[in-house]
């Protein structure tokens, strides 16, 4: 299958943004000018400082976005899924910033890469993708405000991690609700389910309805050992 064809077939299977909305404008300016790009695992997709000149749209595997710090702490700041596309690299198109952190693709990614200056064209001759766009980068940025809260509130971090370590007992599986925890805590149901995402997120455990499977009990106790 040609490359022509296959943004064809994202568009018409909905891929594109995990959205129905796409109208006829942007679909001309994809398939005039949107190319496919593969990223081998572990590969970098942007590298820190780089100056976004595409704007890239995740059609299959994950690429992970992360800072590190200067003591040399890899902070995961959140996943680009397969519908998705890089918030930070929208904010560095529109502001002509360079990108303030590292993408690095978790599996093999296959993803849609716009040419700045097409994107620019699409945002300013379709309606539906730039409602579109703009929908979707509140919603991670919203994601993003969460991460960097718990990044700053570590004591919520630790205590979540002991309390799970606690009452796992050694074994793999937690028997507890979200509500529960944060009552142990002393915090809302809110910022616990939300600390608890970001431990899935990065692989710790795995979340089910009432159950929460330990995946990495080493990392958990790292937490509290930083």
């Amino acid at each position: 299958m040609n490359t022509s064809s296959k943004i064809s077939e994202i568009l018409m299977t909905n891929q594109f943004l995990g959205t129905e909305s796409i109208d006829d404008t942007i679909t001309q300016i994809l398939m005039a000018n949107a190319t496919l790009i593969t990223i081998p695992e572990q590969e970098t997709a942007i590298k820190y400082g780089s100056i976004c000149d595409q704007f890239i749209f995740v059609i299959d595997g994950s690429i992970r976005v992360r800072l590190l710090t200067k003591t040399g702490r890899d902070v995961t700041l959140y996943h680009v899924h397969p519908g998705e596309a890089c918030a930070l690299t929208l904010s560095c198109m529109l502001s002509g910033e360079p990108f303030p952190a590292e993408a690095i693709a978790e599996s093999e990614v296959v993803a849609l890469a716009l040419p700045v200056d097409d994107f620019d064209r699409a945002m300013q001759e379709s309606p539906a993708f730039r409602s579109l766009v703009r929908k979707k980068f509140a919603q991670r940025l919203t994601k993003i405000i969460g991460r960097i809260e718990q990044i700053c509130s570590p004591a919520i971090d630790c205590q979540l991690a002991r309390v799970l370590l606690e009452k796992s007992k050694g074994g793999a599986q937690v028997t507890v609700t979200h509500q529960e925890l944060a009552t142990e805590l002393g915090t809302a149901r809110e910022v616990v389910s939300r600390h608890l995402k970001h431990f899935e997120l990065d692989g710790w455990i795995q979340l089910g309805r009432g159950i929460i499977t330990i995946k990495n009990p080493r990392a958990l106790k790292n937490i509290c050992e930083k």
